[in-house]
């Protein structure tokens, strides 16, 4: 199995560029508040308590969740990409 920082690179990767350039935008401000982080999983809150962003590996790959609108329709937002680009930093890998 992948490990979650291998996943969200490969999915900050193939994010919209609109998702990444916004993404980049709000981890780069500190809009970024991880509340846990294990091997296996993140969840974050990006601009506020209101949006909440979950990231989990499973057995088929990465799951996400970000309370956003289109975080709800399973798109790989800028929340989510703000919070891998997050994680990937704090470990000193750069997408």
């Amino acid at each position: 199995m992948r490990s979650l920082v291998d996943l969200a690179e490969l999915q900050v990767i193939d994010a919209t560029q609109e998702a990444r350039s916004q993404g980049g935008d709000l981890e780069r401000a500190g809009h970024v508040q991880v509340l846990r982080f294990t091997p296996a999983s993140v969840v974050a809150e990006v601009e506020g308590p209101a949006t909440r962003v979950e990231l989990a590996v499973t057995e088929a790959g990465l799951r996400w969740y970000c309370s956003c609108a289109e975080g709800r329709v399973a798109a790989f937002c800028r929340h989510c990409v703000a919070t891998a680009l997050t994680i990937l930093h704090r470990l000193g890998r750069k997408p």
